[in-house]
């Protein structure tokens, strides 16, 4: 079944290049955005360990939302200019750290007895200034969020990316981010959505990420989150899922075990969007029933549409003559068919 997925997803492609040559920009997006839906749909199918990743600028706040989210503050509080390398969070039953190097084969590995000691060592490897040859980072810990084989990745900042100097961070960024499933976009409620931000997005991230998660700097009402969404959604190509999070808020409530900042905080929702995503016997189930729903929505919207050509034919074509060589047929593999017929 992976080479029908393969030449769908293909056909996908060429057919939002046909029409962006045909001067249709609007579906040629629309394709794009469904060929990643797609692909991120597969990706968790087939990967035991999906890769959710938080992107955005420097002191956005995506690492103070990450150890919100583990309950511990095991991200460097302030992304800076030097950090330079993805830090991929997996579970294991003690805190400990795996590092490896641009320059040699060599790996590096540690053990702490406390989340405070492992960061420490995120700092040290994680910071161009300290060691410049790091890579990545694997840093494992008992974590309730991680324990179904989920990855929880954090990012170099934007800002650290372009800033003078920074190349070597934006490589970094760009190498890592075609390893990712899932991709959440931090933006600071102070300022929305920056040019530099969404450059990035349309550049790098269109079509792969409809998540945006808004770092409350002050309290947010429903109708404010509202508010803020729909201004900030008109530069935007397609329509996203906004999660608000105050994570500085959401970190002293856990401290302090305060179930009302907790819950204002924003962050039970938010980890209950991220457990989703954890690759349970439930989730594949879900995932198998949301690649058909997906199949079957694409179908609906190929019927209202009054396009002279849909998909590119010839990949169309050679899609039909695969799937007749499947006798025994499943739900995924007749939703398939009807969207392409």
């Amino acid at each position: 079944m992976q080479n029908l997925f393969k030449i769908y997803r293909i056909m996908l492609a060429e057919s939002a290049a046909f029409h962006e040559k045909e001067g249709n920009s609007q579906l040629a997006t629309t394709f794009r955005l469904i060929q990643g839906k797609l692909r991120d749909l597969l990706n968790l199918k087939e990967n035991r360990e999906p890769v959710v990743a938080f992107v955005g600028l420097t002191n956005s706040g995506k690492s103070t939302l990450l150890s919100s989210l583990f309950g511990d503050k095991v991200a460097p509080a302030c992304n800076r200019p030097w950090s330079s390398v993805p830090v991929e969070y997996r579970y294991s039953s003690q805190y400990e750290i795996n590092a490896e190097f641009s320059n040699t084969i060599e790996t590096s590995a540690e053990i702490f007895d406390s989340p405070d000691e492992m960061l420490a060592a995120i700092e040290k490897y994680a910071t161009a200034k300290e060691n410049a040859s790091t890579s990545i980072l694997y840093a494992k810990m008992p974590s309730e969020l991680l324990k179904d084989g989920l990855v929880i990745a954090d990012t170099p900042g934007l800002g650290a990316a372009t800033a003078a100097g920074g190349a070597s961070h934006y490589a970094s960024l760009l190498d890592y981010l075609p390893q990712v499933d899932y991709i959440f976009w931090v933006i600071k409620s102070l300022q929305g959505i920056t040019k530099v931000e969404l450059d990035f997005y349309n550049k790098f991230l269109q079509g792969r990420c409809d998540n945006i998660v808004v770092n409350c700097f002050e309290e947010f009402s429903l109708e404010e989150q509202k508010e803020f969404a729909k201004v900030n959604s008109t530069a935007l190509p397609s329509r996203f899922n906004w999660h608000f999070v105050n994570a500085k808020m959401a970190m002293r409530g856990k401290n302090n075990n305060n179930d009302e900042e907790i819950i204002e905080s924003g962050i039970r929702d938010f980890e209950h969007t991220i457990l989703n995503l954890s690759p349970t016997e439930k989730r594949l189930n879900y995932l198998n029933n949301s690649i058909i729903k997906f199949f079957n929505d694409l179908q609906r919207f190929k019927r209202n549409r009054k396009e002279r050509m849909f998909f590119v034919e010839h990949r169309r074509l050679q899609l039909m003559h695969e799937l007749e060589k499947y006798s025994e047929t499943n739900d995924i593999i007749e939703a398939m068919r009807n969207s392409i017929n």
